[in-house]
């Protein structure tokens, strides 16, 4: 197997379990040497399988013509065709917008919002101004798109026995499915900043920009695509801080930003995996060295084989793995 056709089925494992369109469409992929061929042209690196999934999904948010390949995506049908039957069209799809693809392949970035997450970055804030005995807090979102998880206080929230998303009402509500004892007395504390930080902060000015936000959603999750089109709308929010910087380089000058001595927690999901170790361990470091004049704590969700990990590290302190999620959040077990 090509290392390039290794990106779609190491997917198909990951960010695309559970999804039968986007899965379907992985796996023929990579058997299919001309697309491998064409995504190879396009420069696209670990992440290609993703990044062509939403360039495609991109073009048919614009409207380009599709051969019914839009039939199959539940984000552009209401009764959407059955995902076995969509690589045909795909595939024609590809091919007659390959130059449009592997111009976008080679110049968009994923830089992707999953609502859902914020069910569990609630826990880990909350578990962590807990362990610091903090009422207030200066919040920062690292890797943190267009800044949204930053309001997860705002949110309404339901740990049960299913998963679900729901933006009819004012504030999004979030179900997530509770694997053994469901989180209680989950206390957020205050939040007096927001600030966000990502290397590829998107800009929300013009409208291919919005639907590329859009785009990323994976187009069998109707609900998050619904949710984050309504959201969007909203934005830009003048409660949000958003910077745009390296996450390893640039994160010691956004927490001394802050006002002095307060409270920092520094929460991250899906992201230190698209690090460098060298980046991952600057990351740690400008944290653990704030720890010798403020009270600060790092929360993470984080890719651990098929899942996510839930960790909190409070100062200098070892990291706690407090439990463990579905990459999308649709589930979670808390061990707390």
């Amino acid at each position: 197997m090509s290392e390039v056709a290794s990106y779609f089925t190491s997917a198909i494992m990951r960010e695309f379990r559970g999804y039968p369109l986007y899965s379907h469409l992985a796996g023929e992929v990579a058997k299919d040497g001309d697309l491998l061929a064409l995504v190879e042209r396009s420069g696209a690196s670990g992440r290609a399988a993703q990044l062509l999934m939403a360039v495609v999904h991109f073009l048919l948010l614009k409207g380009r013509d599709d051969s019914g390949l839009a039939r199959h995506y539940a984000s552009l049908a209401e009764h959407p065709l059955p995902p076995e039957g969509a690589f045909a069209p795909f595939k024609r799809f590809v091919q007659a917008n390959q130059n449009d693809i592997v111009a976008i392949l080679g110049s968009r970035e994923l830089v992707r919002t999953d609502l859902r997450r914020a069910s569990c970055l609630r826990l880990l804030v909350a578990e962590a101004a807990r362990q610091m005995n903090v009422s207030r807090i200066n919040l920062i979102d690292a890797g943190c798109s267009v800044g949204l998880n930053l309001l997860l206080d705002e949110w309404t929230y339901e740990y049960g026995i299913s998963s679900n998303l729901d933006c009819a009402g004012k504030t999004p509500h979030i179900g997530i499915e509770a694997r053994g004892r469901a989180p209680a007395n989950v206390t957020i504390p205050a939040i007096v900043s927001r600030t966000g930080i990502d290397l590829h902060l998107p800009s929300l000015e013009a409208d291919d920009d919005r639907l590329w936000m859009l785009a990323q959603v994976i187009a069998d999750d109707r609900a998050s695509f619904t949710c984050l089109k309504r959201l969007l709308e909203r934005l830009p929010d003048r409660r949000l801080r958003l910077v745009a910087g390296d996450v390893a380089e640039n994160l010691g000058e956004v927490i001394d930003s802050l006002e002095a001595a307060k409270p920092v927690v520094v929460m991250h999901s899906i992201m230190l995996n698209y690090l460098s170790e060298a980046q991952r361990q600057k990351f740690f470091y400008e944290i653990t060295k704030r720890a010798e004049s403020r009270p600060i704590a790092r929360v993470g969700m984080e890719i651990a084989g098929a899942d996510a990990s839930l960790v909190v590290a409070i100062g200098s302190e070892r990291p706690q793995t407090v439990g463990r999620a579905d990459i999308d959040a649709r589930w979670v077990s808390w061990l707390r």
